[in-house]
């Protein structure tokens, strides 16, 4: 029966579909639901989308509680629709359960709890969403930090500041996630500079890098800080982090900018930081393991960020290539890429 649960939910067969979601929520199956998660990261997008709609259409009042038993095992595939079916038919005694659930409950029910009450505030869970804030489970941090920067309740700042001094970097990285929450960025810069310097410099620029407008935050100020930490991006996409990020970050307008600035300007960073891209989009594009999971937008993107590097012509890399040899004389994190790009195109020999 629970495989035929999660065969039913996912295919395009709409009546038996919402039949199976119908049961899945009637009979709260934690077995089927939990092959439904495992089986998730071997769907597309737009069957997880129709799996949620199903489920969402599914609840009614007599079954929809009948969720909280799926919040010993946390996805986050559902957890949005979970929170959008118990905000629909949410009562007081529902509040005040899921309130005792943040302060009792598993590590996954809490994350589960924490999202609820990012969308329904509630001054009851405050003290518990800040204590889980600094969390191991980077869902309950997350989810936690984003119900506090809701009501912009700052009472872990100071604690995330004094955990930007840590040698641990997984503390670092919590602390950054925690303070690129809310919306006063007036220390933005200080931060990034703890997270170029972090063990995991990908990790931690991407929590800057998705709290800001990274085009807007290169355009406003060429600091070294900032084209290092687009240096570090450019280095993790395919490999640490998500190439859908090329999109969210408006890569091709930070690029057209970069490349308009070169013919303003010598600038040996920014030459670097060119030479870079210009081998991370050629691999990216002449290697399709990088890019046979991602989707038609991605990959559209990757074509037309490798067109608009390769078409500036020789004339304009080798200047690049000349002013790149610059960056020999900086400082060590700027020395170490010139010299790997220069390895790489075999500079010198």
């Amino acid at each position: 029966m629970t495989n035929q649960i999660v065969k039913n939910i996912t295919q395009k067969d709409e009546v038996a579909a919402f039949e199976a979601a119908r049961t899945l929520l009637n009979t709260s199956d934690i077995q089927a639901f939990e092959e439904l998660c495992q089986k998730s990261d071997f769907l597309f997008d737009f069957v997880k989308d129709n799996v949620c709609k199903r489920i969402f259409n599914a609840a009614n009042l007599s079954n929809y509680k009948n969720i909280l038993k799926f919040f010993l095992i946390y996805d986050e595939t559902y957890c949005d629709v979970f929170v959008k079916i118990l905000c629909k038919f949410s009562d007081e005694n529902l509040v005040n359960n899921l309130a005792e659930l943040m302060q009792k409950g598993t590590n996954a029910q809490k994350a589960y709890c924490a999202r609820f009450f990012e969308h329904r505030p509630n001054d009851k869970v405050i003290n518990f969403l800040n204590k889980n804030a600094f969390s191991d489970d980077e869902a309950l941090s997350i989810n936690s930090i984003k119900a506090l920067a809701k009501v912009n309740n700052r009472a872990g700042v100071y604690t995330a500041y004094e955990m930007l001094k840590s040698t641990d970097s997984f503390e670092i990285l919590k602390a950054i996630r925690f303070l690129m929450s809310y919306p006063d960025l007036s220390r933005v810069d200080d931060v990034l500079d703890v997270a170029i310097s972090s063990s995991m410099p990908e990790n931690a620029v991407q929590e800057i890098a998705n709290a800001v407008d990274l085009f807007g935050f290169i355009k406003e100020n060429l600091l070294s800080s900032r084209l290092l930490m687009l240096n570090i991006i450019i280095n993790g996409l395919g490999e640490i982090l998500p190439l859908y990020n090329i999109c969210y970050y408006r890569m091709f307008d930070i690029i057209c900018f970069l490349i308009n600035q070169s013919y303003e300007e010598e600038n040996s960073q920014i030459s670097a930081l060119l030479w870079n891209m210009r081998l991370k989009f050629t691999l990216l594009f002449e290697n399709e393991e990088y890019t046979f999971d991602e989707d038609v937008d991605t990959k559209n993107e990757i074509k037309k960020i490798f067109g608009l590097l390769n078409n500036q012509g020789e004339d304009f890399w080798s200047e690049q290539l000349e002013l790149l040899s610059k960056e020999l004389e900086r400082d060590e994190k700027r020395i170490i890429s010139a010299l790997n790009i220069i390895k790489e195109i075999g500079y010198f020999k």
